[in-house]
């Protein structure tokens, strides 16, 4: 091989590398809920696999199309986590304030006031999920659709799926029935 062909070649080996790291850099690693809420589980490493199954998931939680189906971890604050799932939360990218920022609220005193007071944008991904399944999007949460007929049931005619986003959402029995 002519020597002008060969550092030409080595030339173009190093931008590719160049580039793929950079790529790999510009990855949302600061913000690993977006990351991850974007990946398919086949495309996890390994690594990342065992890491997510210490916190409780797998391929047929990570594929759910139903919150019940995660694990109770995906609901729970950093201080409600083991240390050995905190740890594998921090090999993952997260700390405390990524992943609680990203973790439905809860304790309001006046829960409905709270939900209304807030534009869809501004809830977490885990929030907007369990808002989805009671029937919510985008549209409907700021008026521009109807609002979904989760809203003319008692809690007692709730689907299973419905209580349980519900529950997630601070809402029970009573306080649900009374609006």
């Amino acid at each position: 091989m002519p020597r002008k062909t060969l550092i030409l070649m080595v030339g173009l080996a190093n931008l590719i590398f160049a580039s793929v790291q950079a790529w790999a850099q510009d990855l949302p690693r600061d913000a690993p809920e977006a990351y991850y809420y974007g990946v398919d589980y086949a495309d996890l490493t390994a690594e990342e696999k065992a890491l997510w199954a210490k916190l409780g998931w797998n391929e047929g939680a990570w594929s759910a199309d139903t919150p019940e189906a995660y694990p109770e971890t995906e609901w729970s604050k950093w201080t409600g986590l083991s240390d050995l799932q905190q740890d594998a939360l921090r090999s993952l990218g997260y700390d405390q304030k990524t992943w609680d920022r990203n973790r439905p609220r809860s304790g309001v005193e006046i829960i409905e006031a709270f939900w209304n007071s807030l534009k869809w944008d501004k809830l977490s991904p885990a929030e907007q999920n369990l808002w989805r399944v009671l029937g919510w999007d985008e549209k409907s949460w700021s008026g521009a659709s109807a609002e979904p007929s989760s809203e003319e049931k008692y809690w007692d005619e709730l689907s299973d799926a419905e209580r349980f986003a519900a529950g997630k959402l601070g809402y029970n029995k009573t306080i649900w029935d009374a609006n």
